[in-house]
């Protein structure tokens, strides 16, 4: 009984050789540190830079406030005025606007000659928005590397604009009423828009002529080109 119960635990015994793979296995040590791929960071990060340039691109020449009165306050009004005059409310609301007063908007214009008069007072209006938006866009999105040039080209839009602001401004006053030029406060809509939203344009333009809040890259003078 005994030498069969040596021979039983015999085949059970398990050799030496046998348990060194097992022990350099359970003996290895697992890293638990987290994996991370240098390629996400390297791919996620410009492609959001670029989207958010994207969306909101660089315009040196016209930062912060300057971009957002003379790229789209000043071409949305202008473009908001031809429309009115063009279709609603219409030509002869425009006319009567021109000038404050209780009396109420007539039926239509007296004569043909007026309305042809607002309207292409209206197409004058929708040239302005036009330069403003594409000029300066253009200047934004093919000058990036060359602000000198890009500021020369927002310089030669705001001057001519500058002046005609004055020149806006004296008109209106030269035939405006004395009395109602005495009453700013019961001016309509249309006329701060011709009087106190033009001088508002000029003094913003005067600030960005004199480096108010920006870089400036252009003095006035030729760009020299070295050799």
């Amino acid at each position: 009984m005994l030498p069969l119960i040596r021979r039983f635990l015999g085949v059970l015994e398990i050799g030496e050789d046998d348990l060194t793979p097992c022990a350099d296995r359970i003996g290895t040590p697992v890293s638990l540190e987290p994996v991370t791929d240098p390629t996400v960071n390297a791919v996620a990060g410009p492609a959001s830079g670029s989207a958010q340039e994207a969306r909101f691109p660089s315009f040196p020449s016209l930062p912060g406030v300057y971009s957002l009165i003379f790229l789209y306050t000043e071409p949305l009004s202008t473009l908001t005025g031809a429309f009115a005059a063009w279709f609603f409310p219409g030509a002869t609301w425009f006319h009567h606007q021109l000038v404050p007063s209780f009396d109420p908007v007539p039926v239509a214009l007296n004569n043909v000659r007026d309305k042809m008069a607002i309207w292409q007072l209206a197409n004058c209006y929708f040239l302005l928005s036009l330069c403003s938006w594409f000029v300066l866009r253009s200047a934004r999105d093919y000058l990036r590397h060359d602000l000198p040039s890009q500021e020369h080209i927002v310089r030669s839009l705001l001057v001519p604009l500058a002046i005609v602001d004055v020149t806006h401004v004296i008109v209106t006053l030269m035939a405006m009423p004395q009395d109602v030029i005495r009453k700013p406060l019961e001016w309509n809509g249309t006329t701060h828009g011709n009087i106190t939203f033009t001088m508002f344009l000029f003094l913003t333009r005067i600030a960005w002529f004199a480096g108010v809040g920006r870089t400036v890259h252009h003095t006035g003078g030729p760009k020299v080109k070295e050799t």
